[in-house]
């Protein structure tokens, strides 16, 4: 009878433990710090202000579905990528979130989430010319209108050093520079290129070089290198793949081609 209930208990302890799961500490420390606090670059496409000035845009709505999944609040505080890197350094800021790169989370030695967006990159000019270009090299003394912090302007930097970079905080303000002269051609993400040039665009005067291949930008969230948060911030990722919820963000912001399943 001893031995039978022995057993029983046994069985019981084993299915409870079954049942448990185990917890991460980073990610209790944070429930107990009252909020997640993100690092949000807002200058970049994939993160812009509202007009109360708070970080908007598919990024942010994303880190604040993902704090949801974690159980946890979201504090946003502005800052630029290099004033983000330092913030995830000295502990001020827990993860660092808007138009983040794996390239630019490599060159910062930072640990980077699973990927959910990866955009392809374009070079836009004057619609006449735009067909006519072929290489790359092309545009190797051009002067290039660039979003400075963004993918665009990582690839000038590797791809095309010798030619001028003139930095700019948006996408429209570079196509604006090509429209108006001041540059001979922008690189910008393809999905808002395309809907901003040709016919029924906003600068139906420019177009997009469709004959010059650029690589792709993947986009991830970052936190430092010794932080146990990252497990947490992918879980939370991969449920609202699942749920659909990444997919309703990016058709909201004419992003589903752009989408990374699974």
């Amino acid at each position: 009878m001893k031995k039978l209930l022995c057993c029983l208990l046994i069985l019981s302890l084993t299915a409870l433990c079954v049942g448990c799961k185990k917890k991460d500490p980073a990610l209790e420390q944070v429930k107990a710090a009252g909020s997640l606090t993100v690092a949000v670059r807002v200058d970049s496409v994939m993160c812009t202000l509202d007009a109360a000035g708070n970080p908007d845009g598919f990024d942010a709505e994303l880190a604040k579905a993902v704090g949801k999944q974690m159980g946890v609040e979201v504090r946003f505080q502005q800052a630029t990528l290099e004033e983000g890197v330092a913030l995830l350094q000295n502990g001020q800021a827990d993860c660092l979130w808007g138009g983040i790169t794996a390239a630019e989370a490599s060159a910062g030695e930072l640990a980077a989430s699973s990927p959910y967006l990866m955009r392809q990159q374009c070079l836009v000019t004057i619609a006449d010319k735009a067909k006519s270009y072929t290489d790359l090299e092309a545009f190797a003394a051009m002067r290039l209108a660039v979003i400075a912090g963004e993918a665009g302007e990582q690839l000038a930097l590797e791809k095309l050093p010798e030619a001028q970079r003139i930095l700019v905080t948006s996408g429209e303000e570079a196509l604006s520079a090509v429209a108006e002269g001041k540059a001979d051609a922008a690189i910008l993400d393809l999905s808002f290129a395309g809907m901003q040039t040709g016919e029924g665009g906003a600068y139906s005067q420019l177009g997009v070089c469709d004959n010059v291949q650029l690589p792709k930008a993947v986009y991830v969230a970052c936190v430092s290198p010794v932080s146990g948060l990252l497990s947490s911030i992918n879980g939370a990722l991969a449920k609202l793949e699942a749920d659909g919820t990444i997919a309703a963000l990016a058709d909201k912001y004419h992003l589903t081609g752009a989408l990374i399943a699974g």
